[in-house]
């Protein structure tokens, strides 16, 4: 069955026939669509209740832009024509990932935008979900067995984020040239400096990076270095700080869950296909969406009904 795709228009149309009061835009499907669902319902749950419906970026007409950029898009006419909210009959809210749009000053200020305050939704619900139950049940193994090797789950997210400090200075300062096009060292791959990707970066593969670097921009070796470092002590000020994740993609937990695993639970795991992409399907299952956790996200919600 195909999706229906709506234009701008169309999108505010459906406002105003609809029974439904709360519009909540996300960027995905896998993870975002069902942990805001999630979200939505035990905020629902604790007033009278109201309707909401999630739509997804791939449901609005300008998707190929992007699907962040196709809803600040949206946001942006439905602002123009002051059809954010229009009480009692519908109001919007648009959850969307922050990426470093922080540090790269584009984030826009809005009653009807809440960004993660991780880097994306990932981020969350690893921070979040249980992920000694999620690992136990995808694998089939004991809780306690699980706990031998991750005692606390809180413990190995920040220590697996803290494993790719090189790789998130890299992206950073990738991030900081001009265009950032057809870089191999961007937020959306993983760690070409972690080999295998649950050990520490290698200086060798830390130092081809960098000269990468080089010969793209035309800067000198010596000056790319003191950049790297600058944005390496930012990385490490940000973890000691505990707040690793607002630079680190969740997206690449995957990765290292799937590695930890493959060497704890040799023949589980190679059961299990694409162990590591499933594994954020599989601690949504794992949150309490009425807990402190998730406070930002309530807040939003509260701030736009």
């Amino acid at each position: 069955m195909s999706r229906l795709i709506f234009s701008y228009a169309g999108t505010v149309r459906r406002f105003q026939i609809s029974q439904v009061y709360l519009w909540v835009f996300v960027e995905g499907d896998v993870v975002d669509a069902p942990f805001y669902d999630q979200v939505c319902a035990a905020n629902s749950s604790s007033r009278s209740g109201f309707s909401y419906e999630i739509v997804k970026a791939n449901e609005v007409s300008g998707v190929s832009s992007g699907g962040k950029m196709a809803l600040l898009a949206l946001h942006a006419y439905l602002k123009g024509r002051a059809r954010l909210s229009l009480k009692p009959d519908f109001t919007t809210l648009f959850f969307l990932d922050k990426d470093i749009d922080d540090i790269k000053r584009s984030l826009v200020s809005s009653l009807h935008i809440c960004y993660t305050p991780t880097y994306d939704v990932e981020g969350v619900v690893y921070s979040n979900g249980d992920l000694v139950r999620a690992i136990s049940a995808m694998l089939g193994v004991s809780s306690v067995s699980v706990r031998g090797n991750i005692r606390l789950p809180q413990d190995w997210v920040q220590n697996s984020a803290e494993l790719w400090s090189e790789w998130i200075a890299i992206c950073l300062l990738i991030n900081s040239m001009r265009s950032t096009t057809g870089w191999p060292s961007n937020f959306s791959s993983p760690s070409q400096v972690n080999a295998p990707w649950n050990t520490s970066a290698g200086r060798t593969a830390i130092d081809a990076h960098l000269k990468l670097i080089e010969g793209r921009t035309g800067l000198t070796l010596g000056h790319i270095r003191r950049q790297y470092k600058k944005k390496l002590a930012d990385v490490r000020v940000l973890s000691f700080s505990g707040r690793i994740l607002s630079v680190f993609s969740g997206k690449w937990f995957g990765f290292l869950i799937e590695k930890d695993l493959e060497g704890w639970y040799p023949a589980e795991a190679r059961r299990i296909p694409s162990l590591g992409a499933r594994m954020a399907q599989n601690l949504l299952l794992t949150i309490d969406y009425s807990s402190l956790g998730m406070s930002h996200f309530h807040d939003a919600i509260d701030g736009v009904i």
